[in-house]
Formats: structure tokens, C-alpha cells, sequence
């Protein structure tokens, strides 16, 4: 009997031992996480906001914007309001002269997309011209993969290119991309604003999904 009792003082000694290491190590983890969060917010870069605003209106004669250099290519990544007109904004504003939109919908066509997006007889011009639309990718990592396929078929080839994708999914779409496009493409970010400010609660909905899928990418690529 004396050595059940042992044995069972042993067992909830351990029990209470497990639950407190537990709890520390719980503890830990969410402290890691939520510096790790704090710090991703604070080095997302900034919004490319006046770029777009020096640049010609539909009709006006392109306008390159300012502190941006010449490149091969513009890809937007479909999935938010904004991205596909700063893409457009861009191509005619004279930063590259061709534009990839990558994550489109099957029943979408370019004038389609010109009369959604409510673009002006400069941009459609544009798009009837330069622009391609990708139907495959229905994730940031499709989208990644769609990419990469479409620049290996251009020519003449891609060697620097605009991503233009909203401020917090900017960090793991600039990740997925360079994991799938030769080390010697430069990809510079064209970051936008978010849909949502930072008083709305969907912004941190958005923030940390988009941070917690910027760590998993992150191990599993």
C-alpha cells in the first residue's frame, strides 16, 4: 500500500510538473510570436502612394515616375482592391512595356477587366496591347509558379521586374517569387496600401494571417 501511495504522489508531482512546463513553454512560444510580429510590422516597406499620382492621365502623354528606374516587366497579383489599377497606372506611366497579372479569374477577358476596373481609353489601350493575363494561380505560391512560367517564355527576356501586390502580403509574395525565379532577376517591390487602416479590425485579421503564412512558407520553401 505504501509503495502505491508513492507511486501515486510520483504521478501527480509529474502531472503538475508537465502542466507547468507546458504552460512555459506555451508562454514562450506566443512571446517569440508576438515579437516576431511586432517586428515584421514595424520593417514592412513603404507604400509607393506618390508614384502612381505624378504619372500622366488617360489620354495625357506617359510620364515615368519619379525615383523608379525603367524595367522589363510589371507582374500584380490578383486578390485585393487597387493592385491591378496601380499595375495598369504603371505601365502607362512608361515603367516597362509589359504587365502580367497573375491569379485571373477563367471568365475574365481584358475588356472585361477595362470596364470592372472602370479604366479610361489610355489604360485600355494599354491593355488591348501589353497586357497578359494568367488563369492558373489560385494562391500566392500558384501565383509564384505562374510567374516564373510566364517569364521563362518572354522574349526578349525579363531581367528586372516591378511585383506590385498590397503592403502586407508584399513579404511573402517577394519570398515565394524569388524562390521561383533565377537568382539573377532583380524584383524590385511596388508595395500599395492596404485595404484596410489600422483602426479596422480587419487590417490585424489581415496582418497576422498574412505573417503566420509568411512563417510557414518560410519553413516548408
Amino acid at each position: 500500500m505504501m509503495i502505491v501511495a508513492v507511486v501515486r504522489r510520483l504521478i501527480r508531482f509529474l502531472t503538475w510538473f508537465n502542466r507547468r512546463l507546458l504552460m512555459r513553454v506555451v508562454g514562450g512560444c506566443l512571446l517569440l510570436w508576438l515579437m516576431g510580429f511586432g517586428w515584421w510590422l514595424f520593417s514592412l516597406p513603404p507604400v509607393m502612394t506618390d508614384a502612381v499620382a505624378v504619372g500622366g492621365q488617360d489620354g495625357a502623354a506617359p510620364m515615368m515616375p519619379r525615383n523608379l528606374v525603367p524595367a522589363d516587366a510589371i507582374v500584380v497579383l490578383t486578390g485585393g482592391v487597387g493592385r491591378i489599377n496601380s499595375g495598369l497606372s504603371l505601365l502607362a506611366d512608361g515603367l516597362a512595356p509589359r504587365l502580367f497579372i497573375s491569379g485571373v479569374h477563367k471568365k475574365v477577358d481584358t475588356q472585361q477587366m477595362a470596364k470592372a476596373k472602370g479604366a479610361g481609353e489610355g489604360k485600355r489601350r494599354w491593355l488591348d496591347c501589353c497586357v497578359t493575363l494568367g488563369y492558373h494561380a489560385r494562391d500566392t505560391i500558384e501565383n509564384a509558379a505562374e510567374v516564373a512560367d510566364w517569364v521563362q517564355k518572354q522574349d526578349p527576356p525579363v531581367a528586372h521586374l516591378y511585383l506590385v501586390t498590397h503592403r502586407l502580403h508584399m513579404p511573402r509574395a517577394l519570398y515565394l517569387l524569388r524562390q521561383s525565379l533565377p537568382d539573377q532577376i532583380v524584383i524590385t517591390p511596388y508595395p500599395i496600401a492596404d485595404p484596410y487602416g489600422r483602426a479596422d479590425w480587419r487590417f490585424w485579421s489581415f496582418a497576422i494571417s498574412e505573417y503566420s503564412k509568411g512563417l510557414a512558407v518560410r519553413m516548408l520553401y
